[in-house]
């Protein structure tokens, strides 16, 4: 340990980095914000930390320890594989890839390297799903027969990238983990996929509503549901 705090470098200029991750680093014993990489320098300096034109120039720099990715979904698996061999650790939003076999390949990679990989999901560590979770275990509501999952967002904008399938756009892969990973907290694991069904805008070439039916371990149906509004 060299008693100095990790620090953190920010690969692009999306949101929800600049609403909730970085103001919740600077908040966090230990961890020190440094410097937002982005293809527009300019855009990056915004975000109150040093700005890097360029992703590979912010990970290819030793002063960084870990790497935040907050980039569209499509974009995950190249720059959490090049952050690994670059030696950070790294915390991606969700969904860690596309693709299971993708998502297994980068979590051996982070364990060959002794890194730590992880995928964000920020709802799982809410104080009310923990309440939930405690009156689940504690009895207090019975049996669990039945679990349904929505999960929805408004309006997006003609040029929002959810509308672009090859950086990863779509209901399943951006909403789709929410009702699924509900289900895994409260039902348990593994869930089996036993029905399904997405409907496509073929304008745009991706799916903008879902459902599925999961099974627990248990027995109990767990019916989710994801969609886009349009």
């Amino acid at each position: 340990m060299t008693g100095r705090p990790t620090r953190v470098g920010v690969l692009g200029c999306a949101s929800i980095a600049e609403r909730r991750v970085l103001p919740a680093l600077r908040r966090a014993d230990g961890l020190e914000p440094v410097a937002v990489a982005s293809r527009d320098g300019a855009k990056a300096a915004r975000f109150g930390c040093r700005a890097v034109t360029g992703y590979r120039d912010l990970l290819d720099d030793p002063d960084i320890d870990a790497v935040y990715v907050p980039l569209p979904t499509g974009l995950h698996e190249e720059w959490t594989e090049y952050a690994l061999r670059a030696g950070k650790h790294v915390l991606v939003e969700k969904p860690l890839a596309t693709d299971a076999r993708a998502a297994a390949r980068l979590f051996a990679l982070a364990r060959e390297g002794g890194l730590v990989l992880m995928e964000n999901l920020m709802f799982v560590h809410h104080g009310l799903h923990r309440a939930v979770r405690r009156i689940l275990d504690e009895g207090t509501i019975g049996t669990v027969r039945e679990m349904t999952a929505e999960f929805g967002i408004p309006q997006l904008a003609p040029d929002d990238i959810r509308w672009k399938p090859e950086l990863g756009g779509g209901a399943l892969l951006d909403m789709g983990v929410y009702p699924v990973r509900a289900a895994q907290m409260f039902l348990g694991g593994p869930l089996e996929v036993v029905g399904g069904a997405r409907r496509y805008d073929t304008g745009h070439g991706v799916d903008v509503a879902c459902s599925a039916v999961l099974v627990s371990p248990d027995g109990v149906p767990a019916p989710a549901h994801r969609r886009v509004r349009r």
